[in-house]
C-alpha cells in the first residue's frame, strides 16, 4: 500500500492538505510588514528568522466567499528559492493518505479552486482537498506579472 504524509489545514470548515516533503515549516501568528501595490492576496512581509517571506492569504488567493482569514497560522513553503508562508485559518495534523483514495479534481469546483488542486483523498472523516505547490507557484507568479 502506497501512502502519502500531509500536512492538513483548514479554511473555514474545508479540511485541505499539502505533502509534507513540501513544507519548510509551521509557525503561528507574526508579524507583517505591509507592501503596498501588492496584489490583493499578498498580505505583506515577514521576517522569518533573518529571512524574508511572502506572506499569502490562501482564502483570497483561492477566491473563498467568506475570504475573511484569521491569520494566526501559516505554513512556509521554498518556491523556486523564495520563501512564502500561507495563512490558514487554523494548522491540523499530519496525516497519512492512502493513493487509493485519491481522485481527481470534481467538475463542479471553482475555476479558481481546480486551478491550484492536486486532486482528492476520501479519508476516515472526510474529503481532503490536496493542493498541488507548482499550481500555486504559477497561478501567484502570473496574477502578479499581470496584476
Amino acid at each position: 500500500m502506497s501512502s502519502t504524509q500531509m500536512t492538513t489545514f483548514y479554511l473555514n470548515e474545508d479540511l485541505f492538505g499539502i505533502p509534507v516533503d513540501n513544507i519548510q515549516e509551521v509557525t503561528g501568528e507574526m508579524s507583517v510588514t505591509a507592501t503596498p501595490l501588492a496584489p490583493g492576496f499578498v498580505v505583506g512581509l515577514i521576517n522569518l528568522r533573518g529571512q524574508i517571506a511572502t506572506a499569502i492569504d490562501l482564502k483570497k488567493f483561492i477566491k473563498f466567499e467568506n475570504a475573511d482569514s484569521k491569520k494566526s497560522m501559516s505554513f512556509v513553503c521554498k518556491i523556486d528559492g523564495n520563501l512564502m508562508a500561507f495563512f490558514v485559518d487554523t494548522i491540523g495534523d499530519v496525516i497519512d493518505v492512502d493513493e487509493k483514495q485519491f481522485e481527481q479534481s470534481p467538475e463542479t469546483l471553482s475555476a479558481a479552486m481546480k486551478s491550484v488542486l492536486q486532486g482528492v483523498y476520501k479519508t476516515r472523516s472526510g474529503i481532503l482537498s490536496c493542493l498541488d505547490i507548482d499550481k500555486i507557484k504559477n497561478e501567484i507568479f502570473y496574477k502578479i506579472e499581470n496584476k
